[in-house]
């Protein structure tokens, strides 16, 4: 007979480990393709449309990770609210950049109108997913890449650097909010484990059944 110890049950599987660093990765990849992007509008340097090409291809990559635990349908169905989402912060990046106002203030209505039809599907087919605590990732996001935009366009590169910073540790958060909602939903003891393990941001994001 096959026992396991006490002390297991405080660690995370590799398994585990690689769900969580592997949708730390998709987010971290996002930030830095969409500053690629913001950065290839402003100048004129590097191949913009390979990196809107790029971007498009990041809802597809989602929606491979979502359906083995939701299906295809569901997986379908955010796969076209997240390439929207994409799609407007692209037009403000331009617009902004254009100087356009009337087409800056829709694009930012409509990306703050994606990140609650986003919350609300994403914490409907999940019940450890709240849709509160998405919108204030989402909302948190949309403001620091509107402020980056704005540093990176007024030359203002210190600011910028400090925004990319909390960018960078956002998407931490939203990485392992994403990660520990899947584990959650297939094994509710997951998170007492995931926090006992260490794994960083956990103790900061609220899981609700």
């Amino acid at each position: 007979m096959i026992r396991k110890s006490q002390n297991q049950n405080h660690y995370i599987t590799y398994g585990q480990m690689n769900l969580i660093n592997d949708f730390r990765l998709f987010w971290l990849e996002f930030v830095i393709w969409v500053r690629s992007y913001m950065v290839s509008t402003i100048t004129g340097f590097s191949d913009i449309d390979a990196i809107r090409e790029r971007l498009y291809r990041m809802p597809v990559e989602f929606t491979a990770k979502l359906q083995p635990y939701f299906g295809i349908k569901q997986g379908e169905q955010f796969q076209h609210l997240m390439f929207m989402y994409f799609v407007h912060i692209q037009t403000f990046i331009t617009a902004q950049n254009n100087k356009n106002q009337p087409v800056v203030d829709t694009a930012v209505r409509e990306m703050y109108k994606d990140a609650d039809n986003m919350s609300g599907f994403l914490a409907s087919i999940n019940p450890y997913w709240s849709k509160i605590q998405w919108q204030n990732l989402f909302y948190q996001l949309n403001e620091m890449l509107i402020a980056e935009l704005f540093s990176l366009l007024t030359g203002d590169y210190v600011t910028e650097i400090e925004i990319r910073e909390r960018l960078i540790r956002h998407v931490l958060i939203l990485g392992d909010y994403t990660a520990a909602g899947l584990m959650y939903y297939l094994s509710p003891e997951i998170v007492t484990t995931l926090a006992d393990a260490g794994a960083s941001n956990l103790n900061a994001i609220t899981l609700q059944p």
